[in-house]
């Protein structure tokens, strides 16, 4: 798991992968 971006939403905004 990492606190920083990772994974991109579809929205354009960066979620964190949990």
């Amino acid at each position: 798991r990492t606190s920083g971006p990772t994974r991109r939403s579809t929205k354009g905004g960066w979620t964190p992968e949990e």
